[in-house]
Parts: C-alpha cells; structure tokens; sequence
C-alpha cells in the first residue's frame, strides 16, 4: 500500500509539474495562443503514432499473443461492459449534445492509460506487470486509436471507414505487421521513432496545462457534473468490473491488468484529439484537472480495498 501510494505520488508530481509548466507558458504568454493546436498536431502526427508503432511492434508477438490470449479475450469483454456502462450513462451529462457525449462516452470508456497506467503499473508491479497490461489492453488500444479518434474528431462526427484512416491507426497496423513478422528498424530510424515515443508524456501534459489556462480555473472546477464523472471513472466502474474478474476467480494478473487500466483519471485524449482539430477542450481539460487530482487518494484507496486479492 505505501509502496504503491509512493509510486502513484511520485508520478503525479512529476505530471503536474509538466502541467504546472504549460500553464505557465500560456499565463505569461510566452508562447501563441494557437501553441496548444501546433503541439497538438505534432502528438497526433508524430509523437503518438510513434509511440504506438514502438508498443505495437515490441509487443504484438505471435508466440505472446497465443500465450497471452486470455489476457487479451478478457481485454475485449472488459472493452465491451466498459462501453455499455459509458453508453448508458453520457446521455445523463451531455444534455443532447452530441459532441459532448462523445466526450462522456470516450472518458467512461477509456482511462488514462498511456500517461498513468503504464507507468505506475511498471514502478509498482515492475516490466513484466506492465507488458501483461499492454497485452490486456491490446483491444483498448485499438479502440483508442480508431473508433476513439473518430469520436473525438469534432469536423467529422460521424464514425466511417475513412475517419477511421488516421497516422495513429496507421502507425498501429504498420507496427502490428512489424511485430509479428519479427522486422527491425534500421538503429538510426529506431532511435528517431524513441525519441518521438518518449516525448509523448511531455507534449500531452505541456498541452493540457496550457489548455486549462486558456479558460477560467473558477469556472472549471465549479462543474458539479465533472466531480461526478471522475467518482464514477475512479471508483464506480472499476469496482463493478474488477468485482467480477475477482469472483470469477481469475488469475492475479488479470485483476492487476484491469485495476490499473480502470482505476486510472480520465484520459487526456479528450484535450489532446479535439485540440488538434480545434475543437472545444474546456471539458476534457475539466475532467483531466480534477480526476488526476482525485486519483492521488483513490488509487491507493482502490487498492486497499482490492488488496486482499493481489
């Protein structure tokens, strides 16, 4: 418990110091108004889909996905009773707008896997916990880097093949490929995509705290909505679900795998997506302010409470 609430700590400050600086960047106007757009672009062009083409081509081995194929069917069906849970309850916050539930039923969805699941699963549980995960989240990631993108696409609304057709689906397929036909890339090229891969965390925390200075802090925590929707995305739906992988009595990893992909804050992707198509990011803002902020004590409640079981 206080090695996992030490690790959770640790990455929360080291998130919002990045955050604290964007802020920063805009309050002063150091940079643009427009920055958050540019950098946006830039993590949906390039840092994104290298990071996924790296997570993708490392992982995505024949012999790890037939060993690992539980991981992955219980993967899905998590996906599935997520989706279902989130489909039922945006309407409630949204009010009609179609964009806004979009945002709802993205956030209910997904957690914020890549800038907080992935890591504090490899500080707490170590490598071979956060490559379970990644194999776990396998369908979550597709999901995330297809009909996720499309949702979240504020030009286009409307989930079609073409809008499906992105750099990050892309780079996801392409590293696929790569992964099971077991191809390398030359070291200069593989050090390129790194270097855009790690630069991910940054970009996205930098965005999101420039983002969050554009509008009103006052109004931006005065939102009743959004306090419900982080209870619901840190406690709420990860309880009902991890509950049931635990009466099911599956293994320890698959508890692991589904506590740290679900009991995560609500995702920056609902900042970083809209951002680079210039749409309305106060809500995904919003939500990522105050959920990462609550995480810092539901996380280690999370798993006090679910301890018994790891």
């Amino acid at each position: 418990m206080i090695e996992f609430f030490n690790a959770t700590l640790g990455q929360l400050i080291t998130l919002f110091g990045v955050l604290l600086v964007g802020y920063f960047l805009k309050k002063k106007d150091i940079l643009p108004d427009n920055s958050d757009r540019a950098f946006s672009r830039l993590l949906a062009w390039a840092a994104s889909p290298a990071l996924c083409f790296r997570t993708f081509s490392n992982n995505f081995k024949i012999e790890n996905m037939a060993t690992n194929l539980g991981l992955i069917i219980t993967g899905t069906i998590v996906l599935l009773v997520s989706f279902l849970i989130a489909k039922i309850i945006s309407p409630s916050f949204s009010k009609g707008d179609s964009y806004l539930n979009n945002i709802y039923l993205y956030s209910f969805t997904i957690s914020n896997l890549g800038y907080m699941g992935y890591p504090i699963t490899q500080a707490v549980f170590g490598d071979e916990a956060m490559f379970h995960m990644m194999i776990f989240c396998v369908p979550l990631q597709v999901f995330i880097y297809s009909f996720g993108l499309a949702m979240l696409n504020p030009v286009n609304k409307k989930i079609t093949f073409r809008s499906l057709i992105n750099p990050i689906f892309a780079s996801m397929i392409l590293g696929a490929l790569f992964g099971v036909f077991n191809i390398s890339l030359p070291g200069t090229l593989s050090s390129i995509v790194s270097m855009f891969a790690d630069s991910m965390s940054f970009l996205a925390m930098i965005v999101t705290g420039f983002t969050i200075a554009k509008f009103p802090l006052k109004d931006m925590l005065s939102d009743p909505k959004i306090y419900i929707a982080s209870f619901l995305r840190l406690v709420v739906i990860p309880a009902i679900i991890v509950s049931a992988i635990i009466l099911l009595k599956l293994p320890k990893t698959y508890v692991i795998s589904a506590l740290c992909s679900l009991a995560m804050p609500l995702g920056l992707n609902t900042v970083i997506f809209p951002a680079s198509y210039g749409g309305d990011t106060r809500p995904g803002a919003s939500m990522a302010l105050i959920s990462t902020f609550a995480a810092l004590i539901t996380i280690p409640l999370m798993f006090a409470v679910f301890g018994g079981s790891l």
